[in-house]
């Protein structure tokens, strides 16, 4: 998710990809439900996001602007980043799919071929 967050500035804190991923997955949810101000929380990062939800342009990206102030195990400080919309949409609409476990695979293919689940390309 690194890459999806643009722009990224800090002011005495160096940020680990998973606190970029949680910056980034936190601004996603607040463009999708309007939220000004919101707390993050994950491995390695705890603090506070803001956004008044007004775009900003550098260069040719533009985006939303957010305002962390976060404390990670590298150091306590503050970051500025956009978040693209599209990207934000792009990841609200993403879903995690689950696979079936190994022992369920292993029965699977044990299976005479009768009982076995079809698969269709």
């Amino acid at each position: 998710m690194r890459d999806d967050i643009h722009c990224l500035m800090t002011a005495g804190v160096s940020l680990t990809r998973r606190a970029c991923d949680a910056l980034f997955d936190t601004a996603c949810q607040m463009i999708k439900d309007g939220r000004k101000k919101q707390a993050v929380r994950d491995d390695g990062i705890e603090g506070e996001i803001r956004t008044e939800f007004e775009e900003q342009v550098l260069g040719s990206i533009g985006g939303v602007e957010f305002h962390a102030t976060v404390e990670t195990e590298m150091g306590t400080g503050k970051v500025k980043f956009l978040v693209r919309p599209a990207d934000a949409k792009r990841r609200n609409e993403l879903e995690w799919t689950t696979f079936p476990s190994m022992e369920a695979l292993e029965a699977e293919l044990n299976s005479p071929p009768s009982r076995r689940t079809p698969a269709y390309n």
